[in-house]
């Protein structure tokens, strides 16, 4: 048996998270703490207000390796949503990537046994 190596995959193995959990537990850890609060009235404002997110983490969740997360992180910036938007850009209500960088590394590092993280690669 084959067991997928993507980041969802290890994500949910190391955090005992059921695959179809994986994208709003995500959501919920890599959010800005200011703005949790938010979340269930961001997604009665529109349903698409967080789609640059969810699209953000499905595209980590298919990583296999920590040096395609950057290329992740530019995409989302580059997404549609992201755009002129002030409620995303300026009172950041959206993910942190750095919140979601931290929270890549640790799962690729504790499922590698530890290994520095610039190793990771």
């Amino acid at each position: 048996m084959v067991v997928p190596n993507d980041f969802q995959s290890r994500y949910c193995k190391v955090h005992g998270v059921m695959p179809e959990n994986y994208a709003n537990e995500v959501l919920k850890r890599a959010f800005y703490p200011h703005a949790r609060w938010a979340l269930f009235f961001l997604r009665e404002l529109s349903p698409y207000f967080l789609q640059a997110d969810y699209d953000f983490i499905f595209d980590v969740g298919r990583i296999t390796r920590f040096r395609h997360f950057e290329p992740a992180v530019e995409a989302y910036f580059d997404h549609p949503m992201n755009k002129n938007n002030p409620l995303r850009r300026r009172l950041l209500l959206r993910i942190s990537t750095a919140r979601l960088r931290r929270l890549v590394r640790e799962v690729l590092l504790k499922e590698q046994g530890g290994q520095n993280a610039g190793s990771v690669g």
